[in-house]
């Protein structure tokens, strides 16, 4: 599978077309995200305004990534950064 980093799927769920179109052609063959993606992606949607519907929208996108016994790690860890207010510095 192809793995897909944390820019191209807060495109993909702010329905970016360029992002939407290639993800969609990528599934076909398989996408992942990793952790890290995981927990970048939904510290950010915890903080939105609009929060039930942004989580929504990322459990859909999940659905056909991942089981959703696997989820609750990186949910964990990007509340525990948010709580203590950490910073993880990018590596690139």
């Amino acid at each position: 599978p192809y793995l897909i980093d944390t820019d191209w799927t807060i495109d993909h769920l702010g329905n970016v077309q360029d992002a939407v179109q290639l993800l969609n052609m990528l599934s076909q063959e398989g996408i992942a995200i990793s952790i890290i993606t995981y927990m970048e992606v939904y510290q950010g949607l915890v903080r939105s305004p609009n929060r039930a519907d942004a989580l929504n929208q990322f459990e859909k996108f999940l659905e056909d990534l991942f089981p959703k016994n696997e989820w609750h790690l990186g949910r964990w860890i990007a509340v525990v950064i948010d709580h203590f207010h950490l910073f993880l510095p990018r590596l690139c």
